[in-house]
């Protein structure tokens, strides 16, 4: 139990550095009251990529530690569902498909950035969450056993 709940701590902790790195890379000034404050909107993005790339971290996590796999499948299991995840991503901003070729080298500097920040980083997150509750486990079996109680039993 104490493994499963170590892979999801790991996952979340993904979520967190993923917001701090993007809060990290924040350093727009604000805007006046009329104008669209993209400062603003970078924050609910960072808020926004915090939940998604948390949640699906601990789904890796909680995944990889039950199902008790190796570190190579944990990377693949994290590399599938950073799939899905940037799949659904990229169908929800599918109103973006009508921007002109001049204007698409954003739209690829995003898709390069999803694709780190999801299959990559959650098949990173599968891995270290094998590896964490591999360290958790060990480290629960080898405590030394109380030899006065066991000798009461024999």
């Amino acid at each position: 139990m104490l493994r499963v709940v170590v892979g999801v701590v790991v996952g979340l902790g993904y979520g967190v550095l993923v917001g701090g790195v993007m809060f990290l890379l924040d350093d727009r000034d604000h805007s006046g009251a009329l104008i669209l404050d993209y400062s603003e909107l970078f924050r609910f993005l960072t808020l926004l990529a915090m939940i998604i790339s948390g949640s699906a971290g601990a789904l890796v996590g909680l995944i990889v530690t039950i199902f008790i796999v190796g570190k190579i499948k944990a990377g693949i299991i994290g590399f599938s569902i950073g799939l899905v995840v940037i799949a659904g991503v990229l169908f929800t901003m599918r109103m973006y498909a009508d921007v002109p070729w001049h204007d698409r080298g954003g739209l690829f500097l995003l898709f390069f950035m999803l694709m780190i920040m999801f299959p990559m980083g959650l098949a990173a997150v599968g891995a270290t969450a094998v590896a964490a509750a591999g360290k958790v486990g060990s480290k629960l079996n080898s405590q030394p056993t109380n030899t006065r109680l066991e000798r009461t039993r024999r």
